[in-house]
């Protein structure tokens, strides 16, 4: 097998073009990663090896990028039909796909499947504990923000280096 191309920088080369109204840009990167991810399922599929879901993830990435750019159009619709087969066969450690999809049913007015979908992620997000209240997971966030608490940054005060409010 070939040495893939470097999707990642293309995901998001692509998404910063759709962002800026660069739709011809972002189709064009959007359109390299689904023939190289193509390609590399091919590749593969003859080798009897299953393509890795990082991979398979950055090609969802990419739809998700297209879904947007739906959205910047208001052709909910359209967005819809392509997040659906995606949502169907993702593991619970996607959650993002099944919320951005819900979010786009929500404002065609289906707030049933997306009440579902809505739930369905957020039970997601519990049962893996990406909301634990992980004392060691905040203060390593808090590190690396800067700062020992939301308070003493929205004072102004210098993050104590002892922890206990002294600098």
């Amino acid at each position: 097998m070939k040495v893939p191309p470097d999707l990642l920088t293309r995901i998001v080369a692509a998404e910063a073009a759709s962002i800026a109204d660069n739709h011809v840009g972002a189709d064009q990167y959007l359109t390299e990663i689904s023939e190289a991810l193509s390609q590399m399922e091919k590749e593969y599929a003859t080798a009897d090896i299953v393509l890795p879901s990082g991979l398979r993830r950055l090609g969802d990435r990419g739809i998700l990028v297209r879904a947007n750019q739906r959205l910047r159009s208001s052709d909910y619709r359209s967005a819809i039909s392509l997040l659906e087969p995606l949502v169907k066969a993702v593991a619970p450690t996607e959650y993002y796909l099944k919320v951005t999809l819900a979010q786009f049913l929500w404002a065609v007015g289906d707030k049933e499947r997306a009440g579902t979908l809505f739930q369905d992620s957020y039970g997601s997000i519990q049962a893996l504990g990406h909301l634990a209240p992980d004392k060691r997971r905040r203060n390593s966030v808090q590190n690396i923000a800067g700062h020992d608490s939301g308070g003493s940054c929205a004072m102004g005060r210098q993050r104590p280096r002892n922890g206990r409010g002294t600098p």
